[in-house]
């Protein structure tokens, strides 16, 4: 892809030339090429380009995620030079690049890009951003670092027992409706009275690879399926350190309101809300039946997990002991329609 005349104004005597995937080399990476001489050298800020991709985003569209990269060129011979940066590999189909900006800085000019993932990649995969500085047709020097588009792969687990201690936040009165977390389903402004039991768990999400997704994940959307209801949205997102929330336990619904933005609706939820819930009683104490759950991060399952959770009287009766058993199940059994 050729710079606009604008910018090809601003980096003379150097000469910019992003090169699209489609246009990238197919062969394998490059031996990166040693400098010729030392007045010209090849900086980046990263030594893997870690981007990602989205199969649906909160607006329910596909979504390529993009990585910043800075690569900064070093010219002190005079003469001028042409610089590339391409997508290449085997796999350059997986990524793109694309030219943000210029400029002049101390240390020398920088090159500011945007690489997109367009599909993911596996520990196999070859895809690299190459650099390239060239006088004519020679080439002077170039240098390539891995490309990585990472897609949410499963949760991160440590044994069987996700958790076991005194619930957090314990026993509460909520409110919920379609916007809430955990939701009802009604519509707002109405609103479900529920006494609740929860402990707020935080999952954390990796690639692919076993490794935390990158922060450009933040704000893809999570989906959840219990047992056999289909994928719903949970009102939660992914954060930029690859977690979210989610909030497991039992609720009874006990009332609820119209409308809870006005009075006498609005009124009927603060005092409910600010009432201690009712406490927990011997026969809540016990082991509950396992649950099927399901995870969608950005569209993509995460897995299936066989949860289990047992009340365990911790001496206060608003904060009972809860263990959760949080287990992968590898093939989730699979309603068989009865014949007709």
């Amino acid at each position: 892809m050729n710079i606009p005349s604008p910018i090809r104004r601003l980096v003379t005597p150097w000469v910019w030339c992003l090169l699209a995937a489609a246009a990238a080399s197919t062969g394998l990476r490059a031996e990166d090429k040693p400098l010729s001489q030392p007045d010209l050298a090849i900086g980046l800020d990263v030594s893997e380009v870690r981007t990602g991709h989205v199969h649906t985003n909160r607006r329910g569209l596909e979504e390529p995620l993009v990585a910043p990269v800075i690569v900064t060129i070093q010219n002190r011979t005079g003469a001028a030079i042409q610089t590339s940066a391409e997508i290449t590999g085997k796999d350059h189909d997986h990524a793109a690049a694309e030219l943000v900006k210029t400029e002049e800085t101390a240390n020398g000019q920088e090159l500011h890009l945007k690489v997109r993932g367009l599909r993911p990649t596996f520990e196999e995969s070859e895809i690299f951003l190459t650099i390239t500085l060239r006088q004519g047709d020679e080439i002077k020097a170039t240098k390539s670092i891995p490309i990585r588009v990472s897609v949410p792969m499963l949760l991160k687990l440590q044994g069987e027992t996700l958790f076991e201690g005194p619930a957090s936040p314990g026993l509460v009165n909520r409110a919920l409706n379609m916007r809430s977390a955990p939701k009802a389903s009604v519509s707002h402004p109405e609103a479900r009275f529920a006494a609740m039991c929860l402990h707020d768990v935080r999952f954390t999400v990796l690639d692919q690879y076993g490794d935390p997704l990158p922060p450009i994940f933040k704000g893809a959307p999570v989906w959840a399926a219990l047992g056999k209801s289909d994928y719903e949205a949970t009102n939660r997102i992914l954060r930029e350190d690859a977690t979210f929330l989610d909030s497991i336990g039992f609720w009874e619904f006990v009332g609820g309101v119209s409308d809870m933005t006005v009075d006498p609706g609005r009124a009927e939820m603060q005092k409910f809300l600010s009432s201690p819930p009712p406490p927990c009683t011997d026969q809540q104490y016990t082991t509950y039946e396992p649950l099927l759950v399901q995870y969608q991060i950005g569209g993509y399952p995460i897995g299936s997990y066989q949860r289990q959770v047992t009340l365990k009287d911790s001496g206060d009766d608003h904060r009972p002991i809860m263990k959760i058993d949080f287990i992968p199940v590898l093939d989730p059994p699979v309603e068989t329609p009865a014949p007709q």
